[in-house]
């Protein structure tokens, strides 16, 4: 099964985006101070994914969306679009601080590389709509 792409997950419930818990598969080095994970990490379809906004639970295939989010006009302005964007980076960069400080960060670049490109899209949209 491939990997699902983060920037094609949206929470079914409460339309999140860009930031979510999935339970992955890594092969890990273990002894007293812990994991320390060795390989690359993946996740599929079916692995157990939870909305960080709602907390809705379910298999990963059912947050795969191939269309963007509906929006409503209001949703629709630029200013609405990089306020969303900046939320969502602001959601990412709390999750992975949370994850490194209680010890689940994967320590891989993978979780620094979603952050950068999260933020990236959040400041060109800024800069888009800025005065």
């Amino acid at each position: 099964m491939t990997c699902p792409h983060l920037d094609d997950l949206t929470c079914p419930q409460c339309r999140h985006r860009g930031s979510f818990h999935i339970d992955v598969t890594a092969t890990a080095y273990v002894d007293a101070a812990g994991p320390c994970v060795e390989s690359d990490y993946y996740w599929d379809a079916t692995s157990r994914c939870a909305c960080l906004s709602c907390h809705f639970e379910a298999p990963t295939s059912e947050f795969v969306t191939d269309a963007k989010p509906k929006t409503n006009a209001l949703d629709a302005s630029p200013r609405r679009s990089a306020a969303h964007s900046v939320r969502a980076a602001l959601a990412t960069l709390v999750a992975s601080c949370e994850e490194a400080l209680d010890g689940r960060w994967d320590r891989s670049d993978d979780g620094f590389d979603d952050m950068i490109t999260v933020a990236e899209r959040a400041i060109a949209l800024l800069d888009e709509v800025a005065p």
